[in-house]
């Protein structure tokens, strides 16, 4: 009885460590996409925390020029830290769904050699049951001409 044996078992094995990789990719991806919302996040709460002592200073009167001119300052600051932190977190995502697209298709390559692995070792399987069946019946046919004889 011979073994089973698929011949593009190096292509499956290239493809499935192609679909590792894609996802390692895609786990990567996703930690630059938490990392530019976590850095968007903080600018957002440094920016509302002078948002409120100024609210608070306002209640309580206590304006000069020079204070005001230091908030204004650090105000435009966060914007554009808000705005550069937007722009990484759309090019993260834009990453994140390049690589997401490229595991499906890895895994989409994989899949299809798994269905025609599968399917090539059920015919092997079956010859095996039918080459076994055709000793068997040989087995048998010799059996009965001995005790016929």
């Amino acid at each position: 009885m011979r073994r089973f044996e698929f011949g593009l078992e190096k292509v499956r094995r290239l493809r499935c460590a192609s679909e590792r990789q894609a996802l390692a990719d895609l786990a990567r991806a996703l930690g630059a996409v938490r990392e530019a919302e976590e850095k968007l996040r903080q600018v957002a709460d440094r920016r509302d925390h002078v948002l409120s002592v100024i609210g608070r200073r306002l209640r309580q009167g206590r304006m000069d020029v020079a204070w005001i001119e230091l908030h204004h300052r650090d105000l435009e600051r966060f914007e554009r830290e808000e705005s550069r932190g937007r722009r990484a977190l759309d090019a993260s995502r834009a990453k994140y769904d390049a690589a997401l697209e490229a595991l499906r298709e890895r895994q989409s390559e994989r899949k299809a050699l798994d269905t025609l692995h599968d399917k090539e070792r059920e015919r092997h399987e079956e010859e095996i049951r039918r080459e076994e069946g055709i000793v068997q019946d040989e087995i048998a046919l010799s059996r009965h001409n001995r005790i016929v004889s």
